[in-house]
């Protein structure tokens, strides 16, 4: 994302004869109102997020760290994705505004000018007009999601491509969900009934998903390591960091 900012302000400062300043009277605004948030709504932000920018430049690094704020980058891949992207767009815009203009020249497969990389284009299975029951799995990835739907209603960039569908519901969790495959199939799911470390908890529990069973911790992740049938093997291995009476479920 932080790629993409680069190039919208440096699109506009070229479009704006080389100016990084705006050029309005007052600053633009953009005001976040107190919550707002889609994921927490009525919790966050706490207060309004006030947004004023006079320059282009100072869209660009807002831009750029929105995601460094919402928990889904670090500071290293902000500052590779403009690097990544800075001086890009030029040739991109020179072209835009010759086809502006009716130039044909400003055609963008101008395979002579070395400074773009022109890819190979493989046109995508339209989709979009097949049975929606019969599109295939797709990743939920909105709110909340955990799983794989087949309902017919993927968003339309999912319908172009048929890249995001799976034919089955363990196929889609296993490509899109590996991480936590158990939730994404469902609590109908059988788990290894291994024991593993619930690091909140602070206790060996069971790999598996039933609430008569007091031993079970829910399904564990990917990256869990799995110590067997036996609790005391898993309690071993645990015993420098863990107290060995505080490892056992209370029953």
């Amino acid at each position: 994302s932080a790629c993409i900012c680069t190039a919208y302000k440096e699109t506009m400062v070229l479009l704006n004869e080389g100016e990084d300043d705006i050029g309005l009277e007052n600053p633009l605004t953009h005001t976040v109102p107190a919550g707002s948030s889609r994921t927490e709504p009525g919790v966050t932000p706490k207060e309004d997020v006030v947004f004023k920018f006079t320059k282009w430049s100072q869209i660009e690094k807002e831009c750029g760290m929105s995601r460094l704020y919402g928990g889904m980058h670090f500071d290293a891949a902000v500052t590779a994705g403009h690097e990544l992207c800075t001086g890009f767009i030029s040739p991109v815009v020179e072209l835009g505004m010759l086809l502006k203009k009716g130039d044909p020249k400003g055609a963008m497969a101008v395979f002579e000018d070395e400074r773009i990389i022109v890819s190979p284009f493989v046109k995508p299975r339209i989709v979009a007009r097949l049975d929606p029951i019969n599109l295939g799995y797709y990743p939920d990835w909105g709110p909340g999601g955990s799983t794989c739907l087949n309902d017919g209603k993927m968003p339309g960039y999912m319908r172009i491509m048929e890249t995001y569908t799976d034919p089955s519901l363990a196929a889609c969790c296993e490509r899109w969900f590996s991480w936590d495959k158990h939730t994404c199939n469902g609590n109908g799911a059988i788990g290894s009934s291994e024991w593993y470390v619930d690091w909140i908890l602070e206790k060996c529990v069971k790999d598996c998903y039933d609430s008569s069973d007091a031993d079970c911790g829910g399904f564990a992740k990917s990256w869990d390591e799995r110590y067997g049938s036996s609790q005391d093997a898993c309690c071993d291995q645990i015993s420098s960091y863990i107290a060995r009476d505080k490892c056992t479920v209370d029953k």
